[in-house]
């Protein structure tokens, strides 16, 4: 008498969702399996759609795990994130409060980056990169944006939104590195030399994310 197989699904959230997926698709488990699965690494060995049809039932009735490989290629069949395939909702992180260790680390980096300069006795901050002195003026320019149909503008929600632009990915210059000193310093000539043109960009840039009054 053969053993019977122990039969536990561990994640009936992942499996109702691949069935759904499944469905969706059109196929009947086994053609899904050999159009989608059948050559991921961990797949049940199936060289006919009858032995997928099989492997595929002992998924996801819990006789056999599911396999890792399969997660991105449910989650992209369903247009879903693997968060929601495998929880049923989107993964989104918790706000955490700043805290005086969170501004005392950013301010040493911009130190050591020689972005920053820190004044004696606490007297403040010097920033010394010409591009993050542009950015910065232009948020604390954003009363400008109060006027044209753009009220409520709020810097935490500016940066948020400004955050997607490629202008602020860029890494802070290294001054111990010679070449990136050497960029540095074209490009702040750069900056310097058109700074009113840089502001004016940021300003745009701000504008985009902002939500716009509508005009009586």
């Amino acid at each position: 008498m053969a053993r019977k197989q122990n039969r536990v699904i561990e994640n009936q959230t992942l499996i109702d969702n691949m069935r759904k997926i499944q469905k969706n698709s059109g196929l009947r488990q086994g053609a899904f399996f050999m159009a989608h699965l059948k050559d991921l690494p961990g797949a049940p060995k199936a060289s006919t759609e009858n032995a997928a049809e099989v492997a595929l039932s002992e998924i996801m009735n819990g006789a056999r795990a599911v396999p890792v490989s399969f997660l991105p290629v449910y989650a992209q069949l369903g247009q879903i994130s693997v968060d929601r395939l495998l929880t049923g909702q989107d993964w989104s992180p918790e706000e955490q409060p700043v805290t005086y260790g969170d501004m005392l680390q950013l301010l040493s980096t911009l130190s050591e980056k020689k972005a920053a300069e820190l004044l004696p006795a606490g007297a403040g901050v010097s920033f010394k990169d010409p591009a993050l002195v542009c950015m910065l003026g232009a948020l604390s320019d954003l009363e400008l944006l109060q006027e044209g149909g753009f009220p409520g503008v709020a810097a935490e929600a500016t940066l948020r939104g400004l955050l997607t632009y490629e202008e602020l990915q860029a890494p802070l210059y290294d001054f111990s590195d010679a070449s990136a000193a050497m960029l540095h310093r074209l490009t702040a000539a750069a900056v310097q030399e058109n700074e009113e043109s840089s502001l004016d960009k940021m300003l745009r840039l701000i504008r985009c994310t902002a939500l716009r009054a509508v005009s009586k």
